[in-house]
């Protein structure tokens, strides 16, 4: 029985998801999507950022100075906020646990973006600028060689009460198999 399959050599692309494999290893990357969304919002020319938030940030649906709430509405509407969001949510989804985090935090203020909101949005491209060749490596089994166990691991983290507008506390996991992640959230 036929069915019309036919054999196109190794995978190397799969929903905008870039697949190298060599003999050591398999990696899964987003780094044309990185590229396209870089460009999409005009910082190509941007400075790379070395992490993807500042660590003492804390988003929160307050403005820092009620008088700029005029500024802050009109700058929402110039840059388009929600649409960042949403491609670094599919950034996240696929390859990129590491801004988790983040994506997620900014994903709460896509109704009413403050300029803080758009600031640390904008640092996450820039940090993408420097870090848009990263993805997830899953090393291969070699023969001959000590084999590599089929393990699942599991990691989890919260803190307590950290958001600043509701005080509830954010969790977070990452579930690796073979030394790659499987699964996250933030």
């Amino acid at each position: 029985m036929d069915y019309g399959l036919k054999d196109q050599g190794l995978l190397n692309t799969y929903l905008g998801v870039q697949v190298e494999q060599n003999e050591d290893s398999i990696k899964i990357h987003q780094t044309k999507y990185c590229e396209k969304v870089i460009e999409r919002f005009n910082f190509t020319d941007a400075h790379p950022s070395k992490i993807p938030m500042e660590t003492t940030m804390r988003l929160t649906v307050k403005d820092t100075d009620t008088g700029q709430r005029k500024q802050v509405a009109a700058n929402a509407k110039t840059f388009p906020y929600r649409e960042l969001v949403g491609a670094l949510m599919y950034l996240t989804t696929c390859t990129r646990p590491g801004i988790a985090f983040v994506v997620g935090q900014l994903s709460c203020y896509v109704q009413n973006p403050t300029q803080q909101h758009i600031g640390a949005a904008k640092r996450v491209l820039r940090y993408l600028i420097g870090t848009k060749t990263l993805g997830i490596v899953y090393p291969r089994e070699k023969t001959g060689k000590q084999k590599l166990e089929l393990v699942v691991d599991g990691y989890c983290d919260s803190d307590w009460g950290s958001d600043l507008d509701t005080r509830k506390s954010i969790t977070g996991f990452v579930h690796c198999m073979a030394g790659g992640a499987i699964s996250w959230a933030s």
